[in-house]
Order: C-alpha cells, then structure tokens, then sequence
C-alpha cells in the first residue's frame, strides 16, 4: 500500500518540475 505522503510528495514534486520547464 503506497502511503498518501508519498503520493502528496510526488504530485508536488511533478507540479514544480512542470511549472520550472514552461
């Protein structure tokens, strides 16, 4: 079972590797 924080770090982490590249 994945835990949420690890879910939670990972969104965050996407949004913010796609809002650096634009």
């Amino acid at each position: 079972m994945v835990r949420p924080l690890f879910l939670t770090v990972f969104f965050i982490l996407s949004c913010s590797y796609s809002v650096f590249n634009q």
